[in-house]
């Protein structure tokens, strides 16, 4: 093989560093980040009410979303990114413009909201709520529209309250929509048929609350994290574990 030439050997140090980014912005600490599907920005949420935009290449602040009156628990990003939603402490989830910063539309709520997450086609909201004044957690699926007109106040096509006995720290879509997996302070993992809203498994994979779980972009694998200090690599499908 020839040896590389200095430009070329320039380029692949800069190839195979990475450069670290100290984004300055938020009060207190941060709960959730997420790049949208381009990849050229992102939204970081807090504790202290105001979700942020940044460029993901520099850490440029692009500017805040203001609206919430508690902590914001977590949010998604539309494929074309166009509309932004959060969940929030303040029993609201908010549909946001992602370039103005303008709220849109407000699910309002009694209780805690904390995961949310748009549906393949973005068609529905799948929102998870906290136990609060005798309520159990739940999950429950919005109706959701590119046409503001069209959202509509307490329009859920599924609720499930008898199913977990903590707290559900996240909810994500299976492939094509058909199920959604649930993580919960139980470190359990649970699957469910969107259809019906049915059981279809659930699995004890860590022995304490699962902070995060996310899902590759295939639909075929997740990732879990946990407070007893593992990840766990898991097959979307059988819930088998893969690699800890």
């Amino acid at each position: 093989a020839q040896p590389l030439q200095p430009r070329e050997r320039a380029r692949a140090k800069e190839a195979s560093e990475m450069r670290p980014l100290l984004l300055k912005g938020h009060t207190r600490p941060l709960t959730f980040i997420k790049y949208n599907v381009d990849g050229d920005v992102l939204v970081s949420c807090a504790k202290d009410h105001r979700p942020t935009l940044w460029y993901a290449d520099s850490g440029e602040r692009i500017g805040t979303y203001k609206g919430h009156n508690g902590a914001t628990w977590s949010c998604d990003i539309t494929r074309d990114s166009t509309r932004l939603v959060t969940a929030s402490a303040d029993s609201t989830v908010k549909l946001w413009n992602l370039t103005t910063g303008e709220c849109i539309f407000t699910y309002e709520f009694d209780i805690p909201c904390r995961s949310v997450s748009f549906s393949l086609g973005e068609e529905f909201i799948l929102l998870t709520t906290d136990a609060f004044m005798g309520t159990p957690p739940a999950v429950r699926i919005l109706k959701h529209s590119k046409n503001v007109e069209d959202i509509k106040q307490n329009d859920e096509v599924l609720y499930i309250d008898n199913a977990h006995p903590g707290r559900i720290t996240r909810a994500i879509w299976g492939r094509l929509n058909e199920y959604f997996l649930t993580s919960c302070e139980d470190g359990m993992v649970r699957k469910f048929e969107t259809k019906t809203g049915k059981l279809l498994k659930e699995v004890k994979l860590h022995e304490k609350s699962i902070q995060m779980m996310t899902m590759d972009k295939e639909g075929y694998t997740i990732v879990t994290a946990s407070l007893d200090k593992t990840s766990k690599l898991v097959d979307a499908d059988t819930l088998e574990v893969l690699k800890t």
